[in-house]
């Protein structure tokens, strides 16, 4: 019998049924070795005259190989690692621990090695591996070798899957590759028994082919209680609503970030992109990764701290990079902060020009929008005097400096007699107009100026400050919006523009955005007046936004830790509950429904223990929830009675409005439920 004609995943072919034992091969080979197993370390080595090792230990092999997925689901890389390389060495020809193998090991960032291991069990034992020709699929991907990641497709596509397993493999590789239809005819062409995962990729196939039916159909036989199964859910829900999927991309997207590739794979390509050489070529140039960066923007919504992932899209040269950066700066998805992120990304790369007007979505209005980058030098070009005027100008400066305003409003009347087209002066006689309290006036001035020139940053700035001090806010912050700074600007001028902004801002109460552009203007221009002025009264402020930062992130933090905890299997109340201060544990109470006959913080824990441990004490709470919390519960108790912070206010809200340490009665839903 030769090694091509022996089919692994089929009964022995002495009759025993038993799947892949090999059972008769097994006996000739233990009387070979006098009834003994051996091992190798290379499963493949030559036993000499070109023989050899067919099968060893086949029980022991399966028990390791059980044993691997055991530590993989638990991301215990390491130590799954040496349970499949063990149950490869007890029996080699069975494919199932090396396709194992070949994902613990990519899962540990040494993609190449997953890749040698996959690709060498698919040539050693020449069956139909479904399995390990689909797993390719996301190593050539993340590898940078699209082209090798759709030739094996196509021959995991021409085999049948012989379980619901590789059924799952084989759809997760088309999925990767977009494949939504080729998804639907494996799953239509599959007989045998199926799983959850099967239908969420069936379900998500059909949605992205805008089949909704078919989509609610297969989504809803994931069970909450399954893997995806709440991912599923939230899928049934908006497709019910007659929601699209709100992502850059408009597509439903099969995976998070962390099913593409891990975390830490990602990170440490990026970390070795950094260094330079075939790296850093086969990162920029990876559309796998311009997935990633998809993925984690749809997590974060495009409101977390995503500028690093903007930076990473500028830097690739695969074109799939750039149109994900044009969806980002033309559409209406994630932050204000992203979409003009992005449009500094496209001009910094020459892809758009920083003259031209691009149509965004901005404060919740669409806008024309320009990026520039601008060259802030004190030999920014002045505006030339005509011949003759220079006395008269600076007598009308130096009447202003002295605040002898209706001197300087006659000699800049006559400086506009002699050049009207002097726009510098228009603004200047709006300045000494303001200081007379003749400010309608002092508008049509400013406008006049900023008709002549609009690149002319002083008038529009002024003018923005003039209705701040008469409370129309939204007026100034719309004119604010349309101001271009030209190519050089000079520092007077940057720091005037970045001072109205802060001003703006601190109308606006966003005082973190008024801190940022002060210290933009200090940077400019530290001797201003009006930076020095802005300086003295927003010190206060100031001091005040940095205290309440530091204390939000400070309960952010301890609230980070919590969601963090590990509890064992077996733990009971107490080892839940026991981290709570009496504070706590009192609103704990409360939210409730019990009464606490002592203060002692042991008395408090050991009286919601026994209520929370008790079937009529939880019947109680029970009864007092409100419907949608009740449907909350539900799929908690669904998802066998955990899940993760995460999933769980992703889909009922978080506890941003609840009281700190539940001091009173909390609010939220997840407040209540807590």
């Amino acid at each position: 019998m030769q090694l091509q004609d022996i089919d692994v995943y089929a009964p022995c072919y002495c009759g025993s049924g038993e799947k892949y034992k090999f059972c008769c091969l097994k006996k000739d080979r233990q009387a070979q070795t006098g009834g003994t197993a051996r091992t190798w370390d290379d499963p493949w080595r030559d036993l000499g005259g070109g023989r050899r090792p067919i099968v060893l230990d086949l029980e022991e092999g399966e028990r390791l190989n059980a044993e691997g997925m055991r530590l993989l689901d638990l991301q215990r890389f390491a130590e799954a690692e040496r349970s499949f390389r063990a149950a490869i060495a007890a029996a080699p020809l069975v494919p199932a621990a090396h396709n194992n193998l070949a994902v613990v090991v990519f899962n540990q960032g040494r993609i190449d090695e997953a890749i040698h291991i996959q690709e060498t069990i698919l040539r050693e034992v020449p069956i139909e591996n479904v399995f390990g020709l689909s797993n390719l699929v996301q190593l050539y991907l993340t590898a940078g070798r699209p082209g090798d990641a759709e030739a094996v497709a196509k021959d995991a596509q021409r085999m049948r899957p012989r379980d619901a397993g590789a059924l799952t493999k084989q759809c997760e590789a088309l999925a990767r590759l977009g494949r939504h239809r080729e998804i639907l005819n494996a799953v239509e062409r599959y007989n045998g028994d199926s799983h959850g995962l099967v239908s969420y990729y069936a379900g998500m196939a059909a949605a992205n082919l805008a089949l909704f039916d078919q989509a609610l159909d297969h989504l809803r036989r994931v069970r909450r209680g399954e893997i995806l199964g709440t991912r599923a859910a939230k899928y049934v829900s908006l497709i019910k609503a007659g929601r699209g999927p709100d992502t850059i991309e408009g597509n439903w997207p099969y995976f998070e970030p962390q099913d593409i590739m891990p975390r830490d794979v990602f990170e440490r390509l990026v970390q070795e992109a950094d260094q330079g050489g075939p790296a850093k070529a086969r990162l920029l140039t990876n559309p796998v990764v311009v997935d990633m960066v998809a993925a984690f923007l749809n997590q974060s919504r495009g409101a977390g701290r995503d500028s690093d992932l903007v930076e990473l899209l500028g830097r690739m040269d695969h074109p799939r990079a750039v149109d994900l950066l044009k969806r980002i700066a033309e559409g209406t998805f994630g932050s204000d902060d992203l979409r003009l992120s992005a449009l500094r990304t496209l001009v910094n790369k020459g892809v758009w020009d920083s003259k031209s007007p691009h149509k965004m979505w901005l404060r919740g209005d669409w806008v024309d929008v320009k990026s520039q980058q601008n060259e802030i030098t004190p030999e920014a070009a002045s505006v030339p005097l005509p011949e003759g005027l220079y006395p008269l100008y600076e007598a009308a400066t130096v009447a202003a400096r002295r605040g002898r305003w209706e001197e300087a409003e006659k000699l800049w009347r006559e400086i506009l007699a002699q050049a009207p087209t002097l726009h510098p002066a228009y603004h200047n006689l709006a300045v000494a107009l303001v200081q007379q309290g003749r400010k309608a006036e002092a508008e049509t001035h400013l406008r006049k100026a900023m008709e002549i020139d609009p690149s002319y940053v002083f008038a529009p700035c002024t003018l923005s400050c003039l209705y701040l001090g008469e409370g129309r806010v939204a007026e100034a912050r719309a004119l604010l919006d349309t101001v271009i700074l030209p190519d050089t600007v000079h520092p007077e001028a940057m720091a005037a523009y970045c001072t109205t902004q802060t001003q703006a801002a601190t109308a606006e109460g966003d005082m973190e955005k008024a801190v940022g552009w002060l210290d933009m203007a200090n940077k400019v221009d530290p001797d201003n007046p009006n930076v020095r002025e802005l300086r003295k009264r927003l010190r206060m402020p100031r001091l005040l936004e940095r205290t309440i930062s530091k204390l939000r992130r400070k309960v952010e933090q301890e609230k980070l830790e919590r969601r963090r905890r590990v509890l064992s299997e077996d733990a009971q109340l107490p080892d839940c509950y026991g981290i709570y201060s009496a504070g706590e544990l009192a609103g704990m109470a409360r939210a409730i429904g019990i009464g606490l006959a002592s203060s002692r913080r042991e008395d408090m824990l050991a009286a919601v223990c026994a209520t929370l441990g008790s079937s009529e004490g939880v019947a109680a709470i029970r009864r007092g929830l409100r419907p949608e919390e009740m449907t909350a519960l539900r799929e908690v108790a669904d998802a066998g009675g955990r899940m993760d912070y995460e999933t769980f206010t992703r889909a009922h809200g978080t506890d941003a409005d609840d009281a700190p340490g539940w001091s009173k009665q909390p609010q939220s839903l997840l407040g209540r439920l807590k």
